[in-house]
């Protein structure tokens, strides 16, 4: 997997435009503050850039379609598929490649978040809570699960918890929990990404603290029982 990042002060919105596709250029325009358009006309320029790396001969700017539950996809022909995930927060925007699904999140870190923690969050990750930080390695792990399974936020967040999470290497499986008739679009994943064996997704998770003041997680499908090489992060000039 590679990640590639970028400063949104690094760039105008007046160049950055100038760099993604008219449809994502004119959406921009539905923010109202400029950092907010920079960051997300930087994703989709470091999307084009990773195109461009693995892809040559591919005609940018991209213009990815989307699916029924948000999903961008970039389709090479009828059975492959570019497999990319965007995230922005704060000063910074993300394009996650890989060869399977994957799904990345950044996130600033604020304010410990206790109380979303107990509503959102499963009893096995409530106790990896101890500060501000550990809940925003949750919340980004969580959060590019269900990225990479295709879901977003259709997904309940606590129909599956993030277990064995090692704090030092920031690895991780992924489980279901609670009752196999609660949720139909949980169900559904099982199908696809459950390996009845072990008990696990097939989805293996890993939260890289190489920003400061940041929490940024990833998660790739098809991969087993986790222990997944350390992502390459690029910093690209554009």
């Amino acid at each position: 997997m590679d990640i590639y990042i970028g400063n949104i002060n690094d760039y105008t919105t007046q160049y950055l435009t100038g760099l993604v596709c008219a449809r994502h250029a004119k959406a921009s325009g539905r923010y109202r503050f400029d950092a907010d358009r920079r960051r997300t006309l930087l994703a989709h320029a470091l999307l084009d850039h990773a195109v461009s790396v693995s892809l040559p001969d591919m005609p940018l700017p991209t213009d990815p379609a989307v699916d029924g539950y948000g999903k961008p996809h970039i389709f090479l022909d009828a059975e492959h598929e570019f497999h990319f995930s965007l995230s922005h927060s704060g000063d910074y925007s993300i394009c996650a490649v890989g060869k399977s699904p994957v799904g990345a999140d950044i996130e600033t870190i604020g304010n410990d978040k206790e109380q979303i923690a107990e509503r959102f969050f499963a009893k096995e990750e409530q106790g990896f809570i101890k500060d501000a930080e550990s809940f925003y390695r949750i919340w980004t792990l969580k959060e590019s699960f269900m990225k990479a399974v295709g879901l977003g936020m259709k997904l309940p967040m606590d129909s599956f918890t993030v277990t064995e999470l090692d704090e030092e290497t920031g690895s991780c499986r992924f489980k279901p929990c609670g009752s196999d008739s609660e949720n139909t679009i949980a169900d559904s994943l099982k199908d696809i990404y459950f390996d009845h064996k072990t008990g696990y997704y097939t989805i293996s998770g890993m939260t890289l603290s190489k920003i400061p003041g940041y929490s940024l997680s990833v998660a790739l499908c098809n991969t087993g029982s986790g222990g997944e090489d350390i992502p390459a992060l690029h910093y690209p000039v554009l």
